[in-house]
């Protein structure tokens, strides 16, 4: 049995993500996490990526202050999908980041959710 090296945290926040199909469409879908970690997510939702897919991924976290939003952008691989079929539960997808240098928080009073970060906003990277 593989055990998990990372801590999971329980989390509800909303998620954006999108791809490019096998015929280089532009795919996008929307979500909200069941848990994060430092190497990755799982979103549920009703639009899954491809196993193996790379993914653009932001993840809208609530203000603990009610003023700013906090939004984690980057790129991950999708490592798992679920698909319920029993008409229980949601379909959904596990993804892992590519590159711990890629990702950045950001903050932004006025910035549109999907926007990939502007200059305006304020950004961080995350390391592991």
């Amino acid at each position: 049995m593989k055990m998990r090296k990372e801590i999971r945290y329980r989390l509800d926040a909303r998620a954006l993500f999108s791809w490019d199909s096998v015929h280089h469409k532009s795919m996008r879908g929307k979500g909200i996490t069941r848990d994060v970690s430092v190497p990755g997510a799982f979103i549920q939702s009703s639009t899954c990526p491809p196993v193996d897919a790379p993914v653009r991924v932001e993840i809208i976290l609530p203000s603990l202050m009610g003023i700013k939003e906090i939004r984690i952008a980057g790129r991950a691989r999708v490592i798992r999908v679920e698909r319920r079929c029993d008409g229980r539960g949601e379909n959904g997808f596990a993804v892992v980041r590519e590159d711990c240098q890629s990702w950045i928080v950001a903050t932004s009073q006025n910035a549109p959710v999907g926007s990939w970060l502007r200059k305006s906003d304020t950004a961080v990277e995350i390391t592991h």
